[in-house]
């Protein structure tokens, strides 16, 4: 692990290396959709997909929505 007492993990989300998906609802709690909000803002190449209408468990909300926005990243970012 390169991670160092003096780096956050929100500051090594700037050397994020790889491809990232991050998927959201509107329905979330405040708090971890302004984390995602940050999150977004500081990973590079990260893909955020929002979903119109679940929460914090879009898996349990919507699994069909979140097999098909996953099947999506991958295609675009699989070798």
């Amino acid at each position: 692990d390169r991670q160092t007492a003096d780096q956050s993990d929100m500051d090594r989300l700037e050397t994020l290396s790889v491809p990232a998906l991050l998927l959201t609802g509107p329905e979330d709690h405040v708090d971890f959709r302004t984390m995602a909000d940050v999150i977004e803002a500081r990973a590079p190449g990260l893909t955020r997909m929002r979903h119109q209408a679940a929460g914090h468990l879009l898996h349990l909300d919507d699994p069909d929505w979140c097999a098909d926005r996953l099947a999506e990243f991958w295609a675009t970012h699989s070798r």
